[in-house]
């Protein structure tokens, strides 16, 4: 019996006892405590997770905004075609007038090209030459675009948009 006692009395089987124990008594104690402190943590940590990128989203619906505003404000004038020495391909021409009240920059169109009421092709081009069009001035632009065989600039029209752009 002196033996079995020097045993149950040891330090390291009075830890693992404790350690047994210890889920036990803190289950039926403090259970729900806990519960709730591990719920209120994960709470603030999954929201200040997703609250940068909800103002993220805020943020860019706001620019969003702003550059479709000025984008209704440039307007395409002038559009034609000029003549080009490549086969296959259409230069066409034209001018951009800022009305808007922003410097704009990295201009980027959607030319659509029909012949008759088909549309036949479409290009997405950046005008790379323009580099910024101030409020209130104009900028010209020209760039290329391949057609298929007799689809030259005389049986051609051409509408211009501006799809995108960048604000200073």
């Amino acid at each position: 019996m002196n033996n079995l006692w020097k045993i149950l009395n040891a330090p390291l089987v009075v830890v693992l006892i404790a350690l047994a124990a210890w889920p036990i008594l803190t289950v039926l104690s403090g259970g729900i405590a806990v519960k709730l402190g591990i719920e209120q943590i994960s709470e603030a940590v999954s929201e200040g997770v997703i609250e940068p990128f909800t103002e993220m989203g805020v943020e860019q619906d706001e620019e969003l905004k702003k550059e479709a505003m000025v984008i209704n404000k440039i307007e395409v004038s002038n559009v034609g075609f000029a003549p080009t020495s490549w086969a296959k391909k259409v230069k066409v021409i034209g001018t951009l007038i800022n009305n808007s009240n922003q410097t704009v920059k990295s201009i980027n169109i959607t030319a659509s090209f029909y012949q008759g009421d088909k549309l036949v092709n479409v290009n997405e081009e950046w005008l790379s030459r323009i580099k910024v069009i101030k409020p209130g001035t104009s900028s010209d632009f020209s760039f290329q675009a391949d057609v298929e065989e007799g689809q030259g600039a005389n049986n051609l029209k051409v509408q211009i948009k501006v799809s995108g752009l960048g604000i200073l």
